[in-house]
């Protein structure tokens, strides 16, 4: 009979021990919810809503600063939103909605400013202004149908494409197409580096729309290193035609 309640202690002193050991020290059931409350009420992390996205700096160089020009123009004193989500499974088919992949009877390759005469709009002289930058990006969301588009040279555009790819890759900004969850949603809320007219003139009011700054005016001198104003060349396209954007010069 001793040797059974020896053993019965024995068991409950070692089970005390082992519990001793297992429990965290203070740890008491309202602590253990409350952490769990934490947990659950964290803030969800940048970049997954339009609500909450995630905000950076562009960073302009000497070789894109014509294609971005135009975009801040676009912002500036159009009044177009730098809130994006990117999703680059849609570029092709934006780049066609914004009727940059439109083609001519007898034309000169693809877009308006190919075939000025055709598509009914002006272009810079000099002849190297033929590609058509798209704002928004045609790897957003955003872009796509009636998007603003402006002539600039094929090598700023791709100068410009390397240097979104690092604004998406230095900020986490991923693709929505591969991941309905991903962090895709962002907004541009300054500009640096070697910034044109334009640029200038959005960074000085704090990356907000003004339309209203005296740049934005007939007359106002928007005009660029490159040799002409991008606010006189923004068009978009409607599915059949181009036109100019209302309130642009």
């Amino acid at each position: 009979m001793r040797t059974v309640q020896f053993l019965f202690a024995f068991t409950l002193y070692v089970t005390g021990i082992n519990w001793a050991i297992a429990a965290p020290v203070g740890l008491t059931e309202d602590s253990a919810t409350g952490d769990l409350d934490i947990r659950a009420s964290s803030p969800p992390a940048p970049g997954s809503s339009n609500n909450n996205p995630i905000k950076g700096t562009m960073n302009v160089n000497g070789n894109n600063a014509l294609p971005f020009d135009a975009d801040c123009y676009a912002i500036l004193c159009l009044e177009k939103k730098p809130l994006f989500q990117r999703n680059s499974f849609e570029s092709a088919d934006n780049r066609k909605d914004a009727g940059v992949r439109k083609t001519f009877p007898g034309g000169k390759g693809t877009g308006p400013f190919r075939n000025p005469t055709q598509a009914g709009v002006n272009v810079p002289p000099g002849g190297n202004f033929v590609s058509p930058e798209e704002f928004p990006f045609a790897s957003t969301m955003q872009g796509g149908d009636q998007a603003y588009l402006f002539p600039v040279t094929e090598a700023s555009q791709r100068s410009q494409g390397g240097t979104i790819n690092d604004f998406y890759r230095r900020y986490k900004i991923e693709s929505a197409h591969k991941n309905p969850n991903a962090n895709s949603w962002y907004q541009i809320t300054g500009w640096s580096g070697q910034l044109g007219p334009y640029c200038q003139a959005l960074q000085n009011n704090g990356g907000n729309s003004n339309r209203n700054d005296p740049i934005c005016k007939q007359g106002g001198n928007g005009k660029g290193s490159w040799g002409f104003d991008v606010g006189e060349y923004v068009y978009y396209y409607d599915g059949q035609s181009y036109h100019k954007p209302q309130g642009s010069k």
